[in-house]
């Protein structure tokens, strides 16, 4: 897979050779792709190569139309636990980059201001680091983006509602899965009475 994701990275600028590596890697083995894949509220991520050894990923994400998108994790205020490249190859969207402070020592936010409106169009490129905060919104159907997830460096994100007042911890399931194992998992407690 390293393979692939040195043709993902030689290839990023160029808008049209990315659609055609897109297609051949869905073509390839559609059913492992499907079953490391996952649906979100707002949009598919489809998994096309991964790198074990490297922590990397290239993900294509396929956003829903505006009749079948609900409110979830990109269209909050959110950071991610991974620096990240993205490329739009079709559509747009407005992605929007929030000053986030937290009150020392704690999860209550101090401070949420937009600081950034960028017009994300066919071919626009960003970065995101996990520090960073944004949501994505105008949301054009048929939007479809390929993304360069780089090795984690936080366990957990974070998403902020639109008025700050609530903070919610996202913990991914390759670490949650361990508290099922746990002997005191919520699946062998006692039930409540």
């Amino acid at each position: 897979m390293t393979r692939v994701l040195a043709e993902f990275r030689q290839l990023w600028g160029d808008i049209d050779a990315l659609r055609w590596l897109v297609v051949k890697r869905l073509e390839f083995d559609p059913e492992r792709v499907a079953r490391r894949s996952r649906e979100t509220t707002t949009h598919y991520k489809w998994l096309l190569a991964s790198d074990r050894s490297q922590g990397s990923k290239i993900w294509f994400h396929e956003f829903k139309p505006a009749c079948e998108r609900r409110p979830g994790y990109a269209s909050t205020i959110h950071n991610h636990r991974y620096p990240f490249a993205s490329v739009a190859l079709r559509g747009g969207y407005t992605n929007l980059r929030f000053d986030v402070c937290f009150e020392e020592s704690s999860l209550r936010v101090h401070r949420c201001d937009l600081v950034q409106r960028e017009c994300i169009l066919e071919g626009s490129r960003y970065r995101m680091e996990p520090d960073e905060y944004h949501c994505v919104d105008d949301i054009a159907d048929g939007t479809q983006t390929l993304v360069l997830e780089l090795p984690a460096i936080n366990p957990v994100s974070y998403s902020v509602d639109r008025f700050g007042d609530r903070v919610t911890e996202h913990v991914p399931l390759e670490v949650r899965i361990n508290d099922l194992l746990h002997p005191r998992s919520l699946l062998l407690s006692p039930r409540p009475t």
